[in-house]
């Protein structure tokens, strides 16, 4: 009788084992899928905010030289902090548009 108790005990044990590894088996590489995906998209938007960053920032300069030049005068120049937002808003809606994507 004890013997038969110990064998249920064990073939529990096994049987949860494999469904746990069966559990796994099946999430897990999902999970690592979606994460890649997630950082890909992480890189792809810091990328494209600093490309945003940069060229709001070029097209300032090149603003200011054409302003210079022709004697306009009480035209601002775009401050670094409103750059700085653009180029976050442009992060924040590819990194929207490329989670959306993946749903």
């Amino acid at each position: 009788m004890l013997k038969e108790t110990e064998n249920d005990h064990s073939n529990c044990f096994v049987y949860k084992l494999r469904a746990i590894k069966f559990l796994f088996g099946l999430h897990v590489p999902k999970l690592i899928g979606a994460l890649f995906l997630i950082l890909l998209g992480w890189l792809i938007t810091w990328v494209f905010s600093k490309l945003t960053l940069t060229s709001v920032m070029f097209i300032s300069r090149m603003w200011q030289k054409v302003v210079r030049e022709v004697a306009v005068k009480g035209v601002d120049e775009i401050k670094a902090s409103h750059a700085a937002v653009i180029s976050k808003k442009a992060f924040w809606v590819v990194m929207l548009v490329f989670c959306s994507g993946n749903v």
